[in-house]
């Protein structure tokens, strides 16, 4: 696993060398969990979640999160 910071942006990023799978099969099959799963949470992150996948050359998953949600409510500064 892999974090990094870059243009405002998160980073966390895992790479899987097992026999990977076609993404677009695997989104006609999902239904509430799974990659599914994870970018229905990046999204309330306000973020993304990338796949990149091969049959036998196995999965990169990167997401992609704001340092903090927009909405998120700051503490305040000490007085």
């Amino acid at each position: 696993m892999r974090l990094w910071t870059g243009d405002d942006v998160l980073y966390c990023q895992v790479v899987d060398h097992g026999v990977g799978f076609s993404p677009a099969t695997s989104q006609e099959e999902e239904s509430t969990g799974g990659l599914s799963g994870m970018r229905e949470r990046a999204r309330l992150l306000g973020g993304d979640v990338r796949v990149e996948s091969v049959p036998a050359a196995g999965v990169v998953l990167t997401a992609e999160l704001p340092p903090s949600r927009p909405d998120a409510a700051r503490p305040e500064d000490p007085a």
